[in-house]
C-alpha cells in the first residue's frame, strides 16, 4: 500500500494547474481513458495568482513568542506573515533570523505554517540539512532492515546534514532507501541558495530553497509514480471534465459506497467528522453486515481525507461492533492510511466510540479551495478557452460570456492568464447572471 500512487497527470491550463494522483492497477503506461473518477486520489491546485510556499525553506526573522501554544510568529524576505510550530527544546528570540521549512497552507484566517530549520520531506524520509545525526520516527518498528538502513545513510550523508527515517522506510530494501536518500540530497543541492556550512552565518530574511518547484514536490510527494504525457486533445477534454466531477463530488457531504450505504463528511471549525452510515447497504450476510460494509468504507474514507486534504483531528463514527473486530478495523486503517504521504496516526477510539485520526495540515483543503468562486469560475472558463483553442479551427479572436465579477478577476488576477493564451480574450458581461456563473464560449 506504500505505493498507493502510480501515476500522476498535469491538468496545466493559463492560469492554474491541476496535478491529478491516481491510484492505477499496474505501473507503466496508462491512458487518460483507462482513469476512472474512484482511482483520483488526490489533487493539488496551484494558482498562477497565488503562488504555494509549501516546502520552501526561508531565512525567517521572529517576531513574538507564544511559549504556552508553542508558537512563534515570524515574517519572511517579503513580508510574509508565517505561524512557526516550535519544539519543547526550541527557544528562539523575537529579533532572530532562524531557518524555517513551510509545512502547510493557510486556513480559517492562519498564516502559512512552518517549522523550525530546514527540511525536504519524502514518503520515507526527512532531509535535515545544517544537522548532524541519523534518526528513526517514533513509529518506526524495531528491525534488522532498519539497523542496516541507518549504518548505510551513515555512510553517504555528508557532516552537515541529518536525516530522519520514516516509518515507512520500513517497507524499503537497503538499496531502495540509498535511492531515496541521495534523490533528497540532489534535490537539496539543485535548490539551495545557501549552502548548508553556511546556514549559521544568516543576518537577514531570505530564501534557502525553492522547494524544487512544483515538479520536483511532486517528484518527492510520489517518488515512484510515472507521469501521463496526454497530447490528444479530446484525451485532455476528457480528464478535465472528469476532474470536475470529481472535485463537485468531493464537495458534497454524503459520499455513496459501492454496495449501498453511504459516507457522511463534514467539517467543523475544530475537527472533521465522518460517518458510516449502513441504511441502504446491502449484506451478503445479513446476519455479519458490518465487516462486509467496513470493507468498502475504509478504503473510502481515506480515500476523502486525501481528496479533501483534511487535516487536524478526524473522528469517525461507525456501528457499534465487538474488541475484536474493532482492533481489525484498526489494523484495516493503517494499512490504508500506508499510502498517504503525510503518514496519518491512527489514534484508537475513544471512550465514545469513535475511531480518532490526526493528519498533519499540508495542501489547502478542497472546501478553502473552491470557496473563491469567481476565480474558479474564472479558470474553469479559462480552461474552456484553451480547449477550444486546441481543436481546429480556431478562431481569431475567443469570446467568453460570463459575470461582471469574474470579468473583473480575469483582468486582474487573472491577466497574466490571459495573456499566455495563443488567442485575444473578450469577455462578454452578462449583467442578469449570478456572480459566479459558470463561464461558456460564445463563438
Amino acid at each position: 500500500m506504500i505505493d498507493a500512487v502510480t501515476h500522476i497527470y498535469f491538468d496545466e491550463a493559463p492560469g492554474q494547474t491541476r496535478v491529478v494522483f491516481i491510484r492505477g492497477n499496474d505501473k507503466g503506461v496508462l491512458a487518460l481513458q483507462d482513469v476512472m473518477p474512484d482511482t483520483i486520489v488526490e489533487i493539488w491546485h496551484r494558482r498562477w495568482d497565488m503562488p504555494s510556499l509549501i516546502g520552501t525553506v526561508h531565512f525567517a526573522r521572529i517576531e513574538q513568542l507564544f511559549i504556552a501554544q508553542n508558537r512563534a510568529t515570524a515574517q519572511l524576505h517579503d513580508g510574509t506573515a508565517i505561524s512557526v510550530r516550535l519544539r519543547a527544546k526550541d527557544r528562539p528570540a523575537s529579533g532572530d533570523i532562524r531557518a524555517v521549512t513551510i509545512t502547510a497552507a493557510p486556513r480559517e484566517d492562519k498564516s502559512w505554517q512552518a517549522v523550525l530549520g530546514a527540511r525536504l520531506v519524502s514518503p520515507y524520509g526527512i532531509l535535515l540539512p545544517a544537522s548532524s545525526g541519523v534518526f528513526r520516527s517514533n513509529r518506526f518498528s524495531a528491525s534488522d532492515n532498519g539497523k542496516a538502513q541507518e549504518a548505510m545513510i551513515k555512510t553517504i550523508l555528508p557532516d552537515d546534514f541529518g536525516f530522519i527515517m520514516r516509518s515507512s522506510a520500513n517497507a524499503l530494501s537497503v538499496d531502495a532507501m540509498e535511492a531515496d536518500v541521495k534523490a533528497l540530497l540532489h534535490a537539496w543541492q539543485m535548490g539551495t541558495k545557501v549552502p548548508s556550512g553556511q546556514m549559521h552565518m544568516a543576518s537577514a530574511p531570505c530564501l534557502i530553497h525553492d522547494g524544487g518547484g512544483l515538479t520536483g514536490q511532486v517528484a518527492r510527494h510520489a517518488p515512484h509514480a510515472q507521469v501521463i504525457d496526454a497530447h490528444e486533445t479530446t484525451a485532455k477534454q476528457y480528464l478535465a471534465i472528469m476532474l470536475d466531477e470529481v472535485i463537485d463530488d468531493a464537495m458534497q457531504t454524503k459520499v455513496p459506497l459501492p454496495h449501498g450505504g453511504q459516507l457522511w463528511c463534514q467539517r467543523t471549525n475544530a475537527l472533521w467528522a465522518i460517518d458510516v452510515d449502513s441504511a441502504g447497504y446491502n449484506s451478503p450476510k445479513a446476519n455479519d453486515m458490518i465487516p462486509y460494509l467496513l470493507m468498502d468504507a475504509v478504503p473510502e474514507i481515506i480515500r476523502q481525507v486525501r481528496l479533501r486534504a483534511m487535516g487536524g483531528a478526524i473522528l469517525v463514527d461507525m456501528p457499534r461492533m465487538a474488541s475484536k473486530a474493532g482492533k481489525t478495523v484498526l489494523a484495516q486503517f493503517s494499512e490504508a492510511c500506508a499510502g498517504d504521504p503525510r503518514h496519518p496516526e491512527i489514534m484508537g477510539f475513544t471512550r465514545g466510540g469513535l475511531l480518532e485520526m490526526r493528519v498533519p495540515h499540508g495542501e489547502q483543503t478542497l472546501p478553502d479551495v473552491m470557496a473563491d468562486r469567481i476565480a474558479q469560475c474564472a479558470l474553469a472558463g479559462l480552461r474552456l478557452v484553451a480547449h477550444r483553442i486546441a481543436l481546429p479551427p480556431a478562431p481569431t479572436e475567443i469570446k467568453l460570456a460570463v459575470s461582471a465579477p469574474v470579468a473583473k478577476w480575469l483582468s486582474s488576477e487573472g491577466s497574466s492568464a490571459c495573456a499566455a493564451l495563443d488567442r485575444p480574450l473578450r469577455p462578454v458581461v452578462l449583467s442578469d447572471v449570478a456572480p459566479d456563473a459558470p463561464a461558456y464560449i460564445i463563438n
